[in-house]
């Protein structure tokens, strides 16, 4: 039996965030469990909810995926 791995996404385009939803959610064992649209909603809702994986832009305003992966990876 496979667990279904959750995912978040962090990326400033949203139809990128859309398309990579969708492609991900026709795999049976993934699911997108959130869409942060810079690195600190990502970092945010990492502290509330942690998913199996994050998936990170790293050119995002305010936060960009660079620093975010540090800090969560410090962090977590």
């Amino acid at each position: 039996m496979n667990k279904t791995k959750n995912i978040a996404l962090a990326d400033d385009h949203a139809l990128f965030l859309d398309g990579i939803s969708n492609l991900i959610e026709d795999q049976p064992d993934l699911k997108v469990i959130y869409k942060a649209k810079n690195g600190n909603e990502l970092i945010d809702f990492v502290n509330i909810s942690r998913p199996d994986l994050c998936i990170i832009d790293m050119e995002m305003p305010i936060l960009n995926g660079l620093q975010a992966s540090e800090l969560l990876l410090r962090k977590y």
